[in-house]
């Protein structure tokens, strides 16, 4: 699966890149997907060691899915209530873009969830709502046991809240468009946050590792900026059909590897490619040297060379180890592996 999936997206992009060059395509004309029915797993990412993983159509119910930050669960889920009562995701449409998802409700309520370039964020926007109160609840989130709600740093904005987690020890949460009412930990795995909408929009930042008690950014330009982004990525690309399917699949296509591509530099291991969401956030040697060619094949030369480096880093130079001169098969914070015969010749390659 690991492999696959990688191979999956780096050979789209190759094999489209070769074809003869046409006007570049801007995401401007890429269509969102739309569903209105079914459920399927979405995944997004910071590019820098954290992603969203979630069920479209359900509350989240699988071990793997929920906010993870750098290969630790932060919390499986959020579920909203408004004015009491468990908002019902199966009663919406989902519109899923490169950049965010949202569900849009037959009330007329629309949901929106998206992380931020480059920073350890979730963002939530909640727009057109009449509710008179909104509750937040986190299921499972990772709190240290003995957690109670005078553990918490609470005002009228925001809520601080300690974490159980290597890298991140608190969560801070901050709210635009009303004012914390409540905030409550039943027990070491669940949160209650309570709010009282001040306009029709409320936007809820949830933000990990630095304490802090505000989130001191713009949400809509942090939006646009990631947005923008990806559309500069992909209008670089020039491949163009009769088939606007087929064109479609590559725009998709490029920018789900995009999410795969990541800096880790809070944990020192630098550029690399993830294998996959939800189970392989890690740098793999063989199968990054693989994808490392859809990199280059759409004029991403930076960061190819960067991902090199990255490994370059981690070569074995004990001229006593069996593994001397090898380039790993695995890199994680914890652990270097070289268990592979491939990885070495295919970084010599690239």
């Amino acid at each position: 699966m690991k492999i696959t999936r990688l191979l999956y997206f780096s050979l789209i992009l190759i094999l489209f890149s070769s074809c003869t060059p046409s006007s570049p395509k801007t995401l401007s004309h890429l269509p969102a997907i739309e569903k209105s029915a079914g459920n399927h797993i979405v995944h997004f990412s910071n590019k820098k060691g954290s992603f969203w993983s979630a069920e479209t159509r359900r509350y989240n119910s699988h071990w793997s899915t929920g906010y993870v930050s750098h290969r630790e669960r932060i919390f499986g889920d959020i579920s909203i209530y408004t004015d009491g009562n468990l908002v019902p995701r199966d009663a919406s449409t989902i519109l899923y873009t490169p950049a965010s998802f949202e569900r849009r409700y037959t009330s007329g309520m629309v949901e929106r969830w998206f992380m931020p370039d480059n920073m350890d964020a979730l963002i939530i926007q909640l727009e057109n709502h009449t509710s008179n109160s909104i509750e937040f609840l986190f299921d499972d989130i990772t709190m240290p046991t003995n957690t109670t709600s005078d553990s918490l740093l609470i005002d009228t904005l925001s809520v601080v809240v300690p974490l159980r987690h290597s890298l991140n020890t608190t969560m801070s949460i901050h709210l635009n468009g009303g004012i914390v009412t409540e905030a409550i930990a039943t027990n070491s795995s669940q949160l209650r946050i309570e709010v009282r909408p001040d306009s029709h929009q409320v936007t809820f930042i949830i933000k990990m590792g630095d304490g802090q008690n505000h989130a001191n950014f713009d949400v809509d330009s942090t939006l646009l900026s990631k947005y923008s982004r990806i559309e500069s990525l992909v209008s670089t690309t020039r491949f163009v059909t009769d088939d606007t399917r087929l064109n479609d699949a590559w725009l998709w296509a490029l920018s789900s590897f995009d999410a795969l591509n990541m800096d880790e530099d809070a944990t020192g291991l630098g550029k690399g490619i993830y294998a996959g969401y939800p189970w392989f956030q890690d740098y793999w040697g063989r199968d990054s040297f693989i994808a490392l060619r859809a990199l280059t094949v759409t004029g991403q030369y930076k960061l190819a060379a960067g991902n090199l480096e990255s490994f370059l880093k981690f070569q074995n130079l004990d001229t006593s180890n069996v593994d001397y001169g090898k380039i790993p098969n695995r890199v994680r914070p914890d652990e270097v592996i070289y268990n592979t015969a491939d990885a070495t010749p295919r970084f010599i390659i690239e």
